[in-house]
């Protein structure tokens, strides 16, 4: 039997780089066959979406009611770890600051993915991220220098700190000669 895990973010149609992100990350996993994937979906009250089966439940970015909801919700469901994507604009209140609410009331084990670290926080940004990779099981970020950033600006333990890096490879690059002659041009 597959394990289940729910990823908090923004998800598609709606137009948002960390939806396409949670989609594309989604459908990799369920490749592998381990793991049933479901979708709390943020809401953000420019328009209703029209989400697929995916979206299990939907949060209202601006009614911190809806993250405590939220909790109750994943801790009575067969939810094995949730998974948080991480940027401030998603989240309501103060540089995002409900979604400590949700964290506070969850009895799951979750993981973050942070896809903004700032070097120089405001002091509330700096609250939001120490709060919420205090009790995160693992923060994931996507290149090493955001890993520094966490160790050295937030004084996060190391041991915490995943690196998955994304983005385009470092392909080496071959002459045009060579590579004419590997592909027939």
């Amino acid at each position: 039997m597959r394990r289940e895990i729910a990823f908090i973010s923004t998800f598609l149609p709606r137009k948002c780089g960390i939806a396409i992100f949670t989609s594309d990350l989604i459908g990799a996993i369920e490749k592998a066959g381990q793991w049933k994937c479901h979708v709390i979906a943020m809401s953000d009250e420019v328009k209703k979406y029209d989400y697929n089966e995916k979206v299990w439940f939907e949060i209202d970015q601006f009614d911190i009611d809806s993250y405590i909801e939220s909790a109750q919700k994943i801790n009575q469901s067969e939810i094995s770890a949730v998974m948080i994507e991480h940027e401030y604009g998603i989240y309501g209140g103060e540089d995002g600051e409900y979604i400590l609410k949700l964290v506070e009331n969850l009895e799951k084990p979750y993981l973050v993915t942070y896809h903004t670290i700032l070097p120089e926080p405001t002091l509330k940004q700096y609250e939001v991220l120490d709060k919420l990779c205090k009790k995160a099981i693992k923060v994931i970020v996507m290149a090493k220098h955001g890993a520094e950033l966490l160790a050295q600006v937030f004084n996060l333990e190391e041991a915490k700190i995943e690196v998955i890096p994304h983005g385009i490879p470092d392909l080496r690059k071959t002459s045009n000669e060579i590579a004419k002659k590997k592909y027939n041009l």
